[in-house]
């Protein structure tokens, strides 16, 4: 039976990392995408997906920048890093807010109460 090697198919597949550059400081993300930045990016978390890539040393120099890194910037970002290793991530930005309703509301079939027309309680109907 063959075992499949999931470090050692790793190891043979990595390459040289993604480069990046922020308010001159060059940021190196991994050639081989991360399941649980994938997972974080999934759900729209950016910032855990980019500090799980970066590791806490880059994450804390990219934090400490005077610069902002905005969503646009980081969306725009991770795309081009998730194009250049060749992974596809769907739609990982964050949602959009809901726009408003404009259907038309129900109308009413009842006058929305529960309460029984009878004055004995339903425990003592029981009985």
């Amino acid at each position: 039976m063959t075992v499949y090697k999931v470090e050692a198919l790793s190891r043979e597949a990595l390459e040289d990392p993604w480069e990046f550059e922020f308010d001159g400081v060059i940021y190196e993300l991994p050639s081989a995408f991360d399941m649980r930045a994938a997972a974080a990016l999934s759900i729209g978390n950016l910032e855990a997906g980019l500090r799980i890539m970066l590791g806490e040393a880059q994450w804390k120099t990219l934090c400490d920048s005077q610069l902002i890194f905005g969503v646009k910037q980081l969306t725009d970002m991770i795309g081009s890093y998730a194009e250049a290793i060749g992974v596809e991530l769907g739609e990982f930005k964050a949602s959009s807010p809901s726009s408003t309703s404009t259907a038309t509301p129900s109308k009413r079939t009842s006058n929305g109460t529960t309460r029984n027309g009878s004055r004995a309680s339903s425990r003592a109907r029981k009985n």
